[in-house]
């Protein structure tokens, strides 16, 4: 079986992108922008959507939060656990990307760490003033 790709440029760096048709967001190998699928304007397309550039400052603000609200709550710093970093990036990201569109999302990375009681996880609900 083989995969169709639809190829286009990255709204941060302009370096080739390429993704599977179908997808909702993509990020670029080059700089690490992450994006909308659906609002990229690809060559020869009449189409007036300006592509959505991922925000960073979003995404950082979203990580300190989460790991801020998390310790809070449970007395540990993640900022040690490079796995659990790692995650939480990525989830940051996915809810930058979320908050483009929609007024509030939800952070979920299951199992981040454990304690005495326990596997903890991260479920907090994010709106864009949260990070504004």
């Amino acid at each position: 079986m083989s995969v169709d790709f639809i190829f286009k440029k990255c709204p941060n760096c302009s370096a080739n992108l390429k993704f599977i048709p179908g997808s909702k967001t993509g990020q670029c190998d080059f700089c690490g922008s992450s994006f909308l699928v659906s609002t990229l304007k690809g060559k020869g397309e009449k189409s007036e959507t300006k592509a959505m550039e991922f925000n960073r400052d979003w995404a950082q603000k979203i990580s300190r939060l989460a790991i801020e609200r998390f310790q809070n709550k449970y007395k540990i710093d993640l900022t040690e656990d490079s796995n659990a970093m790692e995650r939480i990036v990525k989830a940051s990201r996915k809810v930058a990307m979320e908050l483009e569109e929609e007024d509030s999302t939800t952070m979920n990375v299951p199992f981040i760490t454990a304690n005495s009681n326990g596997p903890l996880h991260i479920c907090e609900e994010y709106t864009c003033s949260d990070i504004k």
